[in-house]
């Protein structure tokens, strides 16, 4: 390690360092492998006082180290550091950027032309070599997710192998996966630009022309194209047009010819901006660049997109009928939502534009929405089939969950909270009381409670409600309301027994239909070891009990092939189109041991027929399922029966 390294690293080092903290010699010696001595000669340096600047490093005797400088002071530092690490090939050190050790590897080769040895990456880490092989391994393990490589070279040293777009996956993945996007999303992004979190990252990774300059193309292309994008894909397009960039001026091109329609407006939009980067960063035109930016700009959700190919897109009636699905499986009024159906239009309509091109987006959202808003991701993801036989085409998960954030945008527009009117009893005081009272109604959205009162303390108002949840030891009784008892302090059996009320109370409203219902859901142990064999099994079944056709069981592997229907938590929900529906169902199958599912290790699996016309019969069918999706409690009790007859007791207890 050179006298120059020695220096940028100890004082990399003291700028990390807590403001009132010091550090001591000996410690800065291990961190560069050389003497305390040749340390203490570095502290006193030209060198070191030309990097520092007005800052300044205090040593006390028998105290320590430390820096001692503003905080204006320490940005510049930062930045001089930043400058100087990069022209010495040391890039991001952890004052930098707050990355993992594998991370730092990652983004110090990704942005370097030849291999990196293993002493640089060491120096980089504050390692000494020796210690650096478990390091290695994670960094192996960790690219490896994005079918990438960390190959090594004796002569060049360490570098990744693999084909150009999943290297740049990765490095995109490294620069945004530590920054949370909590602001609304369905607006353009503002006139001051890139969200600062991103942008601050951003400018401690890459050069600041190439950020300037991607973010000035950005901008140009909404202006050429008359629209504005989201703000996480505006995000997304100028990280990546970074990214592109910097890999461009390594020579690392991209070389997949992806077959693209060179008369739209994004393949011209995409044009002016290759032509920009070859001229401004002096780079030979890559037609195989160019389809690439076409497909990245593809790829985007805009503000008010309008196309010549959306207007013969999308027959009303087939829109009608999806939301008239999604709508009967919810039991929420949609139809007559016409802000719904305006935004819903604007996002399905560059949707099916970007299947027919075989775009993929992102959805940062996709797996807090399945967690989070399961019957909404059910129902849409069980009606969207609707939709993609009129169009022939197959969305993919991220696509569904936009949509469902616009069903459930409505479904709060149009919220049916509080309808079930309730008294609370409980005789625990005041405080308690309203504390319960207001965890009951958290938990339940449903629930309006009208009244908390004491035992002592009942009025007739009692009559007006729609139950009684008695939290007492008293005995209460009303001819027309029902009373459900739960502990003191609402322990999580109590919270069980108040979702369970709801559910009966649900199947109960519709009249006559108890014993179909109990005949839709079949239940199954078995010792399965592929998804595949699971399907083609029970879709056999559900054909020799009259419930599908033989066509059912293909179209459910078809449809894995496009979405995963993993939920998460051990669950599958795989579903076959219900063009093949004779009767709607829902088979359960719990497996013996787990089994690989689209990544995911899955032991339930919910195999749901649906037939469309059955759906306003079903509407309870449908909300059972979302209750058991969402509820851990009845999930675990599922896993634990043995038999059908288990499983109804369940699902539909007697009074």
């Amino acid at each position: 390690m050179s006298k120059m390294q020695r220096i940028l690293q100890v004082a990399t080092y003291l700028l990390e360092q807590p403001k009132e903290e010091y550090t001591n010699s000996r410690k800065l010696a291990e961190l560069t492998g050389v003497s305390t001595k040749t340390v203490l000669k570095d502290l006193k340096s030209l060198e070191i006082r030309k990097i520092l600047g007005n800052a300044t490093i205090e040593r006390k005797e028998h105290v320590g180290i430390r820096l001692i400088a503003s905080s204006d002071q320490r940005k510049k530092l930062a930045n001089t550091l930043y400058e100087l690490l990069r022209t010495d090939k040391l890039l991001l050190p952890s004052s930098l950027v707050d990355s993992n050790d594998f991370e730092k590897i990652c983004l110090v080769l990704l942005q370097s032309k030849d291999g990196v040895k293993k002493e640089e990456l060491a120096a980089i880490l504050y390692r000494d070599s020796s210690n650096l092989d478990a390091v290695i391994k994670e960094t192996e393990r960790f690219v490896a997710q994005f079918e990438v490589k960390l190959s090594k070279n004796r002569a060049s040293g360490f570098e990744l192998a693999g084909k150009e777009e999943k290297i740049r996956e990765l490095f995109r993945n490294i620069i945004l996966q530590k920054i949370i996007i909590d602001k609304p999303d369905q607006l353009g992004h503002q006139a001051s630009g890139i969200y600062l979190p991103i942008k601050k990252r951003l400018k401690k990774i890459f050069d600041h022309t190439i950020l300037d300059f991607a973010i000035d193309m950005i901008d140009k292309a909404e202006l050429n194209l008359n629209e504005r994008f989201t703000n996480y894909d505006y995000e997304i397009l100028v990280t990546k047009l970074c990214i592109k960039i910097s890999r461009m001026k390594l020579g690392k091109f991209i070389q997949t010819d992806n077959a693209i329609d060179e008369s739209i407006r994004e393949h011209l939009v995409a044009h002016l901006i290759i032509f920009q980067i070859d001229e401004v960063f002096n780079l030979e035109y890559s037609l195989y660049e160019h389809k690439d930016l076409t497909e990245i700009i593809l790829s985007t959700r805009r503000i008010n997109q309008k196309t010549k190919e959306d207007a013969v897109l999308l027959d009303e009636q087939v829109f009608h009928e999806f939301i008239l699905f999604v709508e009967s499986g919810l039991g929420v009024e949609l139809t007559s939502d016409e802000e719904l159906k305006k935004n819903l239009l604007d996002h399905i309509l560059p949707a099916i534009r970007r299947v027919r091109y075989g775009i993929q987006i992102e959805n940062p959202l996709l797996k807090q929405i399945q967690l989070q808003h399961t019957d909404v991701y059910v129902s849409v993801l069980t009606g969207i089939g609707i939709i993609e036989k009129a169009e022939e085409i197959s969305f993919n998960d991220a696509e569904i969950g936009f949509v469902c954030l616009h069903i459930i945008a409505a479904m709060n527009r149009n919220s049916k909270q509080g309808y079930i009117k309730t008294i609370f009893v409980c005789d625990e005081g005041q405080a308690v009381t309203s504390f319960l009272a207001s965890n009951i109604q958290k938990a339940f959205p449903e629930i309006k409670i009208i009244e908390r009162v004491s035992s002592d303390k009942l009025s007739p108002q009692c009559n007006e409600a729609d139950v009684i949840f008695n939290a007492t030891s008293a005995i209460i009784r009303y001819e027309n309301v029902p009373t459900v008892s739960v502990t003191e302090l609402l322990n999580e059996g109590s919270m069980s027994v108040i979702g369970n009320w709801i559910i009966n109370r649900e199947y109960e409203k519709l009249a006559g239909s108890a014993d179909t219902l109990k005949d839709s859901f079949l239940y199954y142990r078995d010792q399965l070891s592929t998804k595949e064999e699971l399907i083609t099994t029970y879709s056999a079944l559900l054909e020799e009990k009259g419930f599908v056709d033989k066509d059912f069981g293909p179209s459910a592997l078809t449809r894995e092939q496009t979405i995963p229907t993993t939920l998460g938590r051990g669950i599958a929900l795989p579903h076959g189109s219900s063009d093949h529906v004779i009767h709607s169902c829902i088979l359960i199958i719990k497996l013996e041991q787990t089994i690989e599912w689209s990544g995911h290790q899955v032991d339930l699996v919910f195999l749901t027929a649906v037939n469309q016309k059955d759906v306003e019969f079903h509407r309870s069918f449908f909300e059972q399922l979302f209750k058991i999706i969402s509820n851990e409690s009845l999930l675990n009790e599922i896993k634990s029966i043995v038999d059908v007859e288990a499983l109804k007791k369940i699902l539909f207890p007697t009074k």
